[in-house]
């Protein structure tokens, strides 16, 4: 991968696998091989790699970064891997509601927490370095021009609920397993949309254990529809 201190000073540390230990283990947990994958703000990629690697040569993934700059980083690291990972595709977008467009604010402490303006950010971004207009899309907009994904990822500072709301057939239709950082002030919105959608919902922050069910999401949340098998796994 290539990295910078600028997405996250940690990964400067060696070893990204011990430093990101959470995204590798959520990939090789939901991601099979030849599988769609989505990863709706993908920063440096960390977890767009993981699933590649597991997803392997016949599986899809789709990064989506509003932040251009780590758009490039991302794009380096995608031609350089070997054949043994999934084809990335890195979608220089922010995923919302709908199309059009939105302010979009670069954190002035790491670039792994840039956010969408409407949405707030967190106290995490230290402050605005910079903002600019950037084109937004809709979740089920994306069906009609690429493959639906087997699992989503979905980490972008506040505006994952906007995001979701504009994903209804996604999550009623197409049904993936959807990992989700969540905001405080969406949970109650989220775990709604989920419940409303047959879904079982799951905390997942600790790495090194299993996800366990949950009523109300906390930061690190995965999702399953009620039919998925690894609800089974996770109750055992």
């Amino acid at each position: 991968m290539y990295i910078s201190p600028a997405a996250r000073l940690k990964y400067w540390k060696p070893n990204i696998v011990s430093q990101e230990r959470f995204l590798f283990d959520m990939a090789k947990l939901l991601v099979s091989p030849a599988d769609v994958v989505w990863d709706i703000g993908a920063n440096a990629g960390v977890f767009s790699v993981a699933a590649s690697s597991v997803a392997g040569p016949t599986g899809r993934i789709l990064a989506f970064e509003a932040d251009s700059w780590l758009v490039n980083l991302v794009l380096r690291t995608a031609r350089s891997l070997g054949t043994q990972y999934s084809m990335i595709d890195v979608i220089n977008v922010a995923v919302a509601s709908e199309l059009g467009f939105a302010d979009f604010a670069i954190a002035a402490r790491s670039r792994a927490s840039n956010f969408l303006v409407s949405a707030g950010g967190s106290d995490q971004a230290g402050g605005v370095r910079s903002t600019y207009r950037v084109l937004t899309i809709g979740l089920d907009s994306m069906l009609s021009i690429t493959l639906p994904p087997k699992v989503i990822k979905i980490d972008i500072e506040g505006a994952e609920l906007m995001a979701l709301r504009g994903g209804t057939r996604i999550v009623n239709e197409i049904r993936p397993r959807i990992l989700c950082e969540v905001d405080k002030k969406n949970a109650e919105g989220i775990r709604d949309l989920f419940l409303k959608g047959n879904y079982r919902i799951y905390d997942a922050e600790n790495s090194g254990r299993p996800p366990i069910p949950t009523d109300m999401p906390t930061l690190n949340t995965l999702f399953l529809p009620s039919e998925d098998p690894l609800n089974q796994s996770l109750k055992n």
